[in-house]
């Protein structure tokens, strides 16, 4: 096992803020003895190196000061860097990201988070994100619209189109 990268706040502690990334997580590498529970991974082997960026996934969420709020293009850049570093300097066999988190795409730094992914794609790393969580349609409703990625752009799912190391998924 490898210890938690936390590009914003030094820590041990390997579960997320919102426990979203811990649960997807064990959905990929959940080992057999999990399965009396009712959940098995898509790989008992894999190594999972928990990388967090920022604290609190809401934006201008009063209890948390900005700081502490994650989903942040230069905090998602860091967090990137680090799994490159790791990779390119110390050798750790990473093939995979899993980025289920999603940046404002009218952010300044998302030239920046493109340019990110292109070094994990010039390593072999492939980028599996996700294609957004949607919305309420029409506000204050209970109906939730997924995005179309093609018509309101999400990132870094929206980088499918362009790099070629990116898989976006739906839930």
């Amino acid at each position: 096992a490898y210890n938690v990268v936390d590009t914003t706040h030094p820590t041990t502690d390997v579960t997320d803020f919102d426990t979203h990334g811990t649960g997807v997580a064990g959905v990929i590498g959940a080992g057999e003895e999990a399965g009396t529970n009712g959940v098995v991974g898509m790989d008992w082997r894999v190594k999972i190196i928990p990388v967090k960026f920022g604290q609190y996934m809401g934006r201008d969420d009063p209890q948390h000061p900005p700081e502490q709020q994650g989903g942040y293009a230069e905090n998602a850049v860091a967090a990137i860097g680090r799994i490159y570093g790791l990779k390119t300097i110390y050798g750790r066999n990473i093939v995979a990201v899993n980025a289920s988190w999603g940046v404002n795409p009218d952010e300044e730094d998302t030239n920046n988070l493109m340019q990110a992914i292109t070094e994990l794609e010039s390593v072999s790393i492939l980028f599996v994100t996700v294609a957004g969580n949607g919305k309420l349609d029409p506000p204050g409703s209970q109906n939730w619209v997924g995005y179309n990625i093609d018509q309101t752009p999400q990132l870094p799912g929206s980088f499918s189109k362009t790099l070629g190391n990116v898989i976006t998924v739906a839930a």
